[in-house]
């Protein structure tokens, strides 16, 4: 079964270091290819602001220069569609199902911290 790896930089310049080398390099190429690369939104819209009004009626547009959910108002990105970027561009994050925090049981999505440590008699 094959998979896709999405790794998140802060910095342009070290995303597009890392893609040079693994598309110029013939060692990296043996563990995978690059498939997109895609722009990470670091500002968003405030629906608090003034400038939407008293009531939120204008809604969301497909921006054309990113392709980012943005607010017909302030042009500016869904904080909300940002989080599901992974989800959106192909499917469910498996990142937590493969590979689960030590503190969360996966199936019932509790934490075992907490359930470890609570008495389970009834006073």
């Amino acid at each position: 079964m094959a998979m896709y790896v999405l790794l998140s930089f802060d910095d342009d310049e070290l995303a597009k270091d890392l893609v040079d080398v693994i598309l110029n390099s013939p060692e990296a190429n043996q563990f995978g290819k690059v498939e997109g690369i895609y722009k990470k939104p670091t500002i968003f819209c405030d629906r608090t602001n003034t400038i939407h009004g008293s009531s939120r009626i204008t809604g969301w547009t497909k921006g054309q220069k990113w392709g980012w959910w943005v607010c017909m108002v302030c042009k500016k990105p869904s904080p909300v569609a940002a989080m599901n970027l992974p989800n959106e561009v192909s499917g469910f994050n498996l990142l937590d199902r493969l590979f689960p925090k030590r503190d969360i049981d996966f199936e019932s999505g509790k934490n075992e911290s907490t359930v470890e440590g609570s008495n389970s008699s009834v006073i």
